[in-house]
């Protein structure tokens, strides 16, 4: 009978052992089964001693027991430091300097022939059915006692301590591990006293062997190690909440405790995961069993300061693959969504600012825009009436548009614009959100209930176009996120609505400058005409003086005096001038019809050149001039009017023939350059000086030198030439030096292939 409690404790201890070797690689494990060991080894030693009929054989499995009675309380100190999550302490070093005190005893106990420092004898008692050991001990015997017992009583007092750290459901762990500890304890300590003769150590092994056992089967040890809960689950920064088959709350860690405003998990524990989750994610675990695999964001928190978090949800199955619960885990993600929120914001702003922008750019009117620009922002700001006023030209606002005024209030706005919050607006040229109007020193009622009021100046262009006013009855329609949105939208309306105004300033006067471009076109319609009427009526009574003075040179020849002749050549002179000035009159009209009709033909240049150079034989003789031409042989041919080129050409060379002097040189030419055809005509004339040069081709415009007074002119040649050139899509050529001579001429496109 005495045998079956050691043997017990021998069996338990050592299947302990065996179980807790196959979760070694959890933290600790290893510690519990070396005190697990320690305990089989010193239960099968007593075993064996109180089986064994004779003094040597018990003395050796006494000095056998001792290797687990010395290493036993070590093991479990070590395994109190790994089970409360003082593992860092747990060094080579300090393992090295616990063992000393033990393995200083084992060997005593083994050479205690030669020292007798554990027992000073040792006698065999065969007065009772079970032959008993009876010893004296001597000093060191107490030293390994007491060491012993610090040891044990030190990892029980730090269990029992961190009943107070742990989380609720670690607490039956440690609470079955401090009593498993203590049965040994007791036995030891009144097998110590002499109450029993009989060690009960092995007894109270045998039965903190049995409550670790049914906590292992019961309570899951060495799955976790409550402070590897601590250290693991309690920092994360995650909300991990652990769920049994009923959606109970079993566990809860510091960051999902946080994120729910609990003070103590205690107060969950064993609680429906309903009874903490906000009203509007009652249904989570709802949406969890129909999509298990999918995340859903939970808000918490309030308006001013939300808290957003995704919940995903793991289950948990044991060795069986039975469901044994769920892990739902909460991430902050508030500043992700807040972002998001933001972002979604801002693209909704942007669209709105686009629709804006689309609507207000429509139609260029003022009274469009700002009734299109009010109906707009009034529903962005949910405003319950608004008004835009516009600063006309002397400084004062006008009342354009309104919403949510009846007849009274709106007179009152056009009687007095400039009011009250308004004008201090006008003033800082800034916008002002008033929250509470009531206490606003300049505010002026007219809508009675109005509890907020937004004033914005319309600013473009750095002044102010106009002011907006938005008010509302609720507290909560403006906030400081839509009033800056608000004054964003003002900025494009007032851009809008100068452009329309300036739209409208450049129709009057458009309108205005077309009215005038009317009257001077027919004014100068007019001058056209009567030029062209005198200049045509002008010729026959020019033809009939011109015929009566050259009569009367013939008829009284002989009577003429010299200075009668002198009036006569004079009269003379004068009609041929005045039938120049006519017929470059006419000549300029009939270019302008002609430019009217499609006259062009294919001209060869050279040839026209030739025929014009040919008519000033004369005029050069006379004047003994060097006159020289220069053409190509082959054709080079033009696209226009042969009759009108040939008048430019005759016009160049004969203005050249006329303002060279005597025995001066005419040279005229014709060269082809890529795509282009040139006409020049160079002389050794009088030249034009420098500062008339530029009106040199405005009609009547004659050169004014000492050189070229007495020579008769009208002042239409150039003009009349330049005009021809540029029908013919050409262009003017003119170089001259004062005092050395001249050269005038033009370039034409030669025809592409198609013949234009």
């Amino acid at each position: 009978m005495y045998l079956i409690a050691p043997a017990l404790s021998t069996a338990v201890s050592l299947g302990l052992a065996l179980l807790a070797w196959q979760r070694r690689k959890t933290v600790g494990t290893l510690t519990f089964v070396a005190m697990a060991l320690s305990a089989g080894i010193w239960s099968l030693g007593y075993t064996l001693e109180l089986g064994s009929p004779t003094l040597a054989e018990k003395i050796w499995w006494v000095r056998f027991e001792y290797i687990g009675i010395v290493s036993a309380p070590l093991a479990w100190f070590l395994f109190a430091l790994y089970f409360i999550g003082r593992d860092n302490w747990v060094t080579r070093r300090h393992i090295a300097v616990l063992s000393i005190v033990p393995t200083i005893t084992l060997l005593a106990v083994w050479t205690n022939g030669e020292s007798g420092w554990i027992w000073n004898t040792i006698t065999l008692n065969t007065e009772h059915r079970i032959p008993m050991l009876e010893t004296t001990h001597n000093f060191w015997f107490w030293v390994h006692s007491a060491y012993s017992y610090l040891l044990a009583v030190s990892g029980s007092a730090l269990m029992l301590r961190s009943i107070y750290t742990s989380a609720a459901k670690y607490r039956v762990q440690i609470g079955i591990l401090f009593f498993a500890s203590v049965m040994p304890l007791v036995g030891n300590a009144i097998f110590l006293s002499g109450a029993s003769r009989i060690d009960l150590t092995p007894t109270g092994f045998a039965v903190g062997a049995i409550l670790i056992a049914w906590g292992i089967l019961r309570h899951q040890f060495f799955e976790m190690l409550p402070e590897a809960h601590n250290a693991v689950v309690e920092s994360l920064s995650d909300g991990i909440i652990v769920l049994d088959t009923e959606n109970r709350i079993l566990d809860i860690n510091s960051a999902g405790r946080n994120f729910f405003s609990l003070s103590s998990e205690d107060d969950m524990i064993g609680k429906p995961i309903e009874s903490i989750l906000p009203p509007s994610a009652a249904d989570l675990m709802q949406r969890f069993e129909q999509n298990p695999s999918t995340n859903y964001t939970l808000e918490l928190g309030t308006e001013d300061n939300p808290c957003f978090l995704d919940a995903s949800l793991s289950l948990l199955f044991d060795r069986t693959q039975r469901a044994i619960g769920s892990v739902i885990n909460l991430r902050d993600v508030t500043a992700r969504k807040l972002a998001e929120i933001e972002l979604n914001q801002q693209l909704e702003q942007r669209k709105i600012l686009q629709r804006v922008d689309a609507e207000l750019t429509r139609k260029l009117d003022v009274e469009y825009v700002t009734t299109m620009a009010l109906d707009l922002i009034v529903r962005v700001s949910r405003a319950d009436a608004g008004s835009i006023s516009l600063m006309d030209e002397d400084g004062n606002l006008i009342l354009k548009q309104s919403l949510g005024y009846n007849a009274e209030q709106i007179k009152w706005i056009t009687d007095n614009p400039h009011s009250g919050i308004v004008e201090r607006v006008i003033i800082s040229q800034k916008a002002e959100l008033i929250t509470n109007v009531l206490k606003d020193p300049d505010y002026v009622p007219i809508i009675p209930e109005t509890q907020m009021q937004i004033t914005i100046p319309m600013i473009s262009q750095a002044r102010i176009v106009g002011v907006m006013v938005l008010e509302t009855r609720s507290r909560e329609n403006f906030t400081e996120e839509n009033f800056g949105f608000l004054q964003l939208m003002t900025a494009r309306i007032a851009v809008a609505i100068d452009n329309a105004g300036l739209y409208d300033t450049a129709q009057k006067q458009f309108a205005d400058l077309k009215e005038l471009y009317d009257q001077v076109s027919t004014l100068e319609q007019l001058k056209t005409d009567m030029i062209r009427i005198a200049a045509h009526d002008l010729r026959n009574p020019i033809a009939v003086i011109t015929g009566y003075t050259e009569l009367l040179e013939e008829m009284m020849d002989d009577v003429l005096t010299d200075q009668t002749r002198d009036f006569l050549a004079r009269i003379s002179n004068a009609l041929n001038r005045m039938n120049k000035i006519t017929t470059d009159i006419l000549s300029l009209e009939r270019i302008e019809q002609a430019a009217q009709i499609d006259r062009a033909q294919r001209v060869n240049l050279p040839k026209v050149v030739r025929q014009a150079f040919e008519e000033f034989n004369g005029q050069t003789e006379a004047k003994q001039q060097e006159y020289i031409l220069s053409v190509p042989d082959l054709p080079v041919v033009v696209v226009g009017d042969g009759v009108e080129l040939h008048e430019a050409i005759s016009n160049l060379i004969g203005n050249a023939i006329k303002y060279t002097p005597e025995q001066g040189r005419v040279s005229v030419r014709v060269a082809q350059h890529d795509n282009l055809v040139t006409f020049e005509v160079e002389d050794t004339g009088y030249g034009i000086p420098e500062e008339q040069q530029a009106r040199l081709f405005q009609p009547f415009y004659r050169v004014d030198s000492e050189e070229t007074r007495s020579i008769d002119g009208t002042g239409l040649g150039l003009h009349l030439v330049k005009n021809i050139i540029e029908r013919h899509n050409g262009k003017m050529i003119f170089r001259s030096t004062y005092g050395e001579g001249s050269t005038f001429g033009f370039e034409l496109p030669l025809p592409t292939n198609n013949g234009t």
